[in-house]
């Protein structure tokens, strides 16, 4: 099994209590499956702090990054990973300027 990596960066890392996530895969997974791994692994839902609950959008002041590049550049949440992919997910006020 291969393993993708999720870096939580700033307000992020302080409010899930860790700065990395491990996510084990044999497969290839879309983002949005991905956040329902993780929440159960770290046991709280990520999906309201990085989506809108209601349109299901990825939040505007969220930037999240698959090897460099941006989740909403590719297919949103249905972007697909593997065991190679490293997330980064930090508030836009994080990534710099």
């Amino acid at each position: 099994m291969a393993k993708i990596v999720i870096q939580l960066v700033g307000t992020l890392r302080s409010l899930f209590g860790r700065s990395e996530i491990e996510v084990e895969t044999d497969r290839e997974i879309p983002f949005r499956e991905l956040l329902k791994m993780a929440s159960v692994q770290v046991g709280r839902d990520f999906f309201p702090h990085l989506c809108d609950p209601e349109t299901g959008e990825i939040r505007p002041y969220i930037v999240i990054l698959v090897n460099g590049h941006n989740l909403v550049h590719r297919k949103g949440l249905d972007t697909p990973l593997t065991g190679s992919d490293e997330v980064i997910v930090m508030r836009a006020d994080m990534a710099g300027g």
